[in-house]
């Protein structure tokens, strides 16, 4: 029985954590250089794995529902409240607009008669009716959609080779240096999937196989981005990668590009779902507002911020994942170290990682804001 709870919670992870930023990543390996994006890709997962464990000691210390909205009310005031909802609301928002942006040119990848419009509206109910759910039944879900998206992935993967066409990217210079570091903290956050891990165990009473879940549900994804990445450049026509993957496989068959579509359209629903309910969460359970409004504006706010023009897939990845992700793994670590009290090396390697998190906001504002 643990066993199979070990897969459930770590295939959960991993399926929140392999999301509409695979996309991105051939576009950035190619653009960036090899060394350079593998380099980035296991920094940021050790850094994602450190901090992920110590929000889950947290939750187990306090032992409340108060999530990171209400722990930063508890540890760091009205302030530190208005800020890490402000700082969190518009991260996951502009999370959840980029797969909007996608799953509607997914849809139609699979189901070549919809419309843009039409297909966005399709993927936004499907992706919005598990808000209705528990967290257990979501569970379920998300683990079956992540295994499904690894499956498809090998299948991609397997499909390159024996890697004839494959095209190393140039090395890195100069302000680019950075670049990957938004794309790949979007690709690689998961926190949202943390929480209802540990409302599950909460349940079971088990806490013995945490820290294997969050290394593997990191993990696992790491190793799988590699791969799809090695597979696109090696398909792509030309070996230039694009910004959304799938526009450059011109060579394509329909049947392959269908493939692609569904595994899309899965990599998206399995973190648009866990993302939604941290809103949700947050919205009941934090802000003590009234479910109904709360699932309102939940359902409400992506379609308008798509609307408002965030309809560009990488500077929309970019300003969430370099900016707000970042700013909200700073919230955590900073939540983390007042709850777990942190001295010595625990200290000093979390001002490192606030520090490294800081330091790539302000690169993202100045490279896609300011710029």
């Amino acid at each position: 029985m643990k066993i199979i709870n070990f897969f459930r919670e770590a295939g959960f992870l991993v399926a929140t954590t392999i999301g509409a930023g695979i996309f991105a990543l051939p576009y950035i390996f190619n653009k960036t250089g090899w060394a350079v994006s593998v380099g980035y890709l296991i920094l940021i997962a050790a850094g994602i794995i450190l901090t992920h464990s110590w929000y889950l000691k947290t939750l187990q210390k306090t032992g409340e529902r108060d999530r990171l909205l209400g722990l930063a009310n508890r540890y760091y005031g009205k302030k530190g409240r208005y800020f890490s909802f402000l700082i969190i609301l518009a991260g996951l928002l502009l999370t959840l607009t980029a797969f909007l942006i996608l799953g509607g040119d997914f849809l139609g990848m699979v189901f070549p008669g919809l419309s843009g419009p039409a297909a966005i509206l399709i993927f936004w109910i499907l992706g919005s009716f598990p808000f209705l759910l528990k967290s257990g039944r979501v569970l379920n879900l998300e683990f079956f959609g992540g295994a499904a998206m690894l499956i498809i992935i090998l299948a991609i993967f397997l499909t390159a080779l024996p890697f004839k066409n494959l095209v190393l990217g140039v090395a890195v210079t100069g302000r680019e240096i950075f670049l990957p570091f938004g794309a790949f903290l979007f690709s690689l956050a998961g926190w949202t999937a943390i929480e209802p891990v540990f409302d599950f165990q909460k349940r079971r009473g088990d806490k013995n196989s945490l820290g294997s879940v969050i290394f593997w549900g990191t993990a696992i994804p790491v190793i799988f981005y590699f791969l799809f990445a090695i597979a696109i450049l090696t398909l792509t026509t030309g070996g230039a990668a694009t910004t959304d993957s799938f526009s450059g496989l011109t060579n394509w068959p329909a049947w392959k590009l269908e493939l692609l579509g569904i595994f899309g359209l899965f990599a998206i629903w399995t973190s648009y779902v866990p993302i939604g309910l941290e809103l949700r969460n947050a919205f009941i359970y934090d802000l003590k507002w009234p479910r109904f409004l709360a699932i309102g504006l939940l359902l409400a706010l992506p379609i308008i911020l798509l609307l408002a023009g965030f309809t560009n897939f990488l500077e929309t990845i970019g300003v969430a994942g370099g900016i707000f992700v970042a700013l909200q793994y700073v919230i955590i670590i900073l939540v983390a170290a007042k709850a777990l009290v942190f001295r010595g090396w625990k200290r000093i390697l979390a001002g490192l990682l606030v520090v490294v998190f800081l330091a790539a906001v302000v690169y993202e504002i100045y490279y896609f804001v300011i710029r």
